[in-house]
């Protein structure tokens, strides 16, 4: 039966419920043996009291390599930011390291009435 019966006295398909299918990354082979992921869907309908069952199959392909894609994507920059935080980490701590040394080198310099170099005030 087809879409265009039903305004020729066929009734209106009702869904049969509990018995819809689906799978999802399904690997196919095509007839010219690519290798493709799928989408497989089927429902069953009443139709003038026959059961049809509709499958729709529908090739998810570019969509599973892009959601690939994505979370390599995800993983890379992941690792990335790990890593510029631990460097983050390492150059503040040398920072403030730094200061605390500017500051020593200052009061060593008002110890022995010399000029201070880097200008910390007293703490």
């Amino acid at each position: 039966m087809v879409a265009n019966d039903y305004g020729t006295g066929a009734s209106q398909p009702a869904h049969v419920p509990n018995t819809d299918v689906r799978y999802e990354d399904l690997p196919l082979e095509t007839i010219d043996g690519r290798q493709i992921e799928v989408e497989f869907v089927s429902n069953v309908y009443l139709v003038n009291s026959q059961r049809v069952i509709q499958c729709n199959i529908r090739d998810i392909t570019a969509s599973k390599h892009a959601e690939r894609q994505a979370l390599q994507q995800d993983r890379d920059l992941k690792k990335v930011n790990a890593e510029l935080i631990t460097f983050n980490r390492a150059m503040v701590g040398r920072e403030l390291r730094m200061i605390e040394l500017k500051k020593e080198i200052d009061q060593f310099c008002r110890k022995f009435g010399q000029p201070t170099r880097y200008g910390y005030d007293l703490d």
